[in-house]
């Protein structure tokens, strides 16, 4: 009826208070659950957290005073969570397979479960510490390695790096009779820090036999022969001059600093003279004679003994070329027997090679020419990179060459392997070299004038009555191939490389003469007598400074033999290990 109220209607209704209750506890829940299921992805402790969270808000009612709101209540919560500290939950996430909830993260992955199944395991021993070591230990480890073989076992005093010093101020080589000056003395090839080096006198301890039980002592000096060169080490000389004393040539020696005793070195004393010379010289009254400080005739005696082994009988070889060490695995067997293989064919007799690291191509091929008796090889056993030493020791590396064939070889030719001398006027260089120092005898050494044949630009195959099989073309012979260089000659000192009498010349270098001996000078050969070809790769260049040269054609017949001839020699090497 109207105006009538009806109990039964608002007996279920309800008030507004509770209305407003109901909204704001929503709204809170929502809040809560919004902010807490952030927190549960980043926080390890989330799990806990949003359970704890569950029975709070089952006691919401509770705070808000029998469903009626009361301003200010909701700050009960913060002191409900200080009383009552999160518990881990037995409540499974919704959406996990039933299995216990993970302590971290909101999605169980097969990572997980691998941890979870590992938890029970033993845990393996984490692997010992490495002790640390010393300062000192390193250092001896470097240079320990840095003068290491890995190839044949080198037989006590060959050739090879031994350290000089216990401090690592030094190294050295091999030893070299040189008696072209007064008084002979035993040089020793090494080399030394460039920088405080802390002594220059050094104890040289003769061996007379094959033993240690005949040693004479003498004063030796060390000293560099080349100035610094940003490097830690560069290359020195230790000489070592013969006693007045002795009866016989001394057959090694060592050296230590002086006032040590630590043995640290031993080598075998090279004497570069014929088997003849030795005979004859290596007996008490010649070897006084030629050590008598006292002698008037000194001189001139010594003078005439060279003059004597220059005879043409007493030299083993006419030329001889050496290379600078071959390192970096070097494996490129065609371009050495290309560059062997033309040098020979311009009339040069020996080859001398050092081997820091080549790959097992380069080795036989080197293995191959030792064993028909063209090529000598020595370990270079120096792993000292360009931050302390230049290029493996190169200068060492001529010096020892240098030192080694002063009385087996007239002349020396010093380049790398990819280059050739080539004389323009003659097809051998004998007829060039010859005259030149028989013209004049003040030169001790003449400079090749440098120029570069470009092996990036396309090749070319020789004609037909040179190569008629197109061997140089499918072989990549540089030589006959890239017949395409700039149109200039560097200067004199600028690239060039020498050729040299053995006697004239005190100290080697790359591009020139280190140090000549007394009385003699540089020369340089006339650009149309003779020059370098350098087989280089470099950028094009525009084609008016490039010259069409195939000069070498002209004995091209006679290299591509002897290429073949290696290569067949070549196939029937085996190599185990080398040296």
């Amino acid at each position: 009826m109207p105006g009538r109220s009806c109990p039964r209607c608002n007996m279920h209704a309800p008030s507004q208070k509770t209305l407003i209750s109901a909204f704001i506890v929503i709204c809170i829940a929502v809040i809560f659950v919004t902010t807490f299921s952030y927190l549960l992805v980043s926080n390890s402790n989330s799990v806990r957290i949003f359970s704890h969270f569950q029975m709070t808000v089952k006691q919401l009612p509770a705070l808000s005073g029998s469903g009626s709101y009361r301003p200010g209540n909701f700050t009960g919560l913060s002191a409900l969570l200080r009383k009552n500290p999160p518990v881990e939950s037995s409540t499974n996430w919704p959406g996990s397979d039933g299995k216990s909830t993970p302590k971290r993260g909101n999605i169980t992955s097969a990572s997980d479960n691998q941890k979870d199944k590992r938890r029970g395991e033993k845990k393996p021993t984490p692997p010992a510490k490495k002790p640390k070591i010393s300062i000192e230990e390193r250092i001896r480890q470097k240079y320990s390695y840095a003068i290491s073989w890995k190839g044949a076992p080198l037989q006590r005093g060959h050739p090879q790096w031994q350290q000089l010093d216990t401090s690592h101020n030094a190294f050295v080589y091999s030893a070299h009779f040189d008696d072209v000056d007064f008084p002979p003395v035993v040089r020793i090839v090494g080399i030394a820090v460039a920088v405080n080096l802390s002594y220059s006198n050094v104890t040289c301890r003769f061996y007379h036999r094959n033993d240690n039980t005949s040693m004479q002592y003498v004063s030796g000096r060390l000293h560099h022969f080349r100035g610094r060169n940003r490097r830690k080490f560069i290359g020195a000389f230790v000489d070592c001059p013969l006693s007045e004393k002795m009866t016989s040539f001394p057959y090694a020696v060592s050296v230590d600093r002086a006032n040590d005793s630590v043995n640290t070195n031993y080598m075998v004393i090279h004497y570069s003279h014929t088997d003849h010379w030795m005979k004859q010289h290596n007996n008490t009254a010649s070897l006084r004679k030629m050590l008598d400080s006292t002698n008037k005739d000194n001189s001139s005696f010594i003078h005439n003994e060279i003059q004597s082994k220059r005879n043409k009988d007493s030299w083993r070889w006419n030329i001889t070329r050496c290379f600078p060490a071959f390192q970096g695995g070097y494996n490129k067997h065609m371009e050495l027997a290309d560059t062997v293989a033309a040098s020979r064919v311009m009339g040069v007799n020996r080859f001398v090679f050092y081997v820091e690291s080549a790959g097992p191509a380069v080795l036989r091929m080197l293995k191959m020419l030792e064993k028909e008796g063209i090529a000598e090889v020595y370990p270079w056993n120096m792993h000292l990179y360009q931050g302390d030493l230049y290029y493996m020791a190169q200068f060492s590396a001529i010096q020892e060459c240098l030192y080694r064939h002063l009385w087996s070889s007239r002349y020396l030719l010093f380049g790398d392997v990819d280059e050739l001398f080539v004389p323009r006027k003659h097809l051998s260089l004998m007829p060039l070299i010859q005259p030149l120092f028989e013209q004049k005898p003040e030169c001790g050494a003449f400079l090749f004038l440098h120029t570069t044949y470009n092996c990036r630009v396309a090749t070319q195959s020789p004609p037909r009555n040179v190569d008629p099989s197109g061997f140089a073309i499918r072989h990549r012979l540089n030589s006959l191939t890239h017949v395409l260089r700039e149109d200039k000659l560097w200067r004199p000192n600028d690239r060039s490389k020498p050729v040299l009498d053995p006697h004239k010349v005190s100290v080697g270098s790359v591009h020139v003469v280190g140090k000549m001996r007394t009385g003699f000078k540089q020369c340089t050969i006339q650009r149309e007598d003779a020059f370098l070809h350098h087989y280089r790769c470099f950028g094009p260049l525009p084609p008016e400074r490039q010259l069409h040269d195939p000069y070498l054609w002209q004995v091209g017949p006679a290299i591509i033999q002897q290429v073949k001839t290696f290569m067949e020699k070549y196939n029937n090497t085996v190599i185990e290990q080398y040296p």
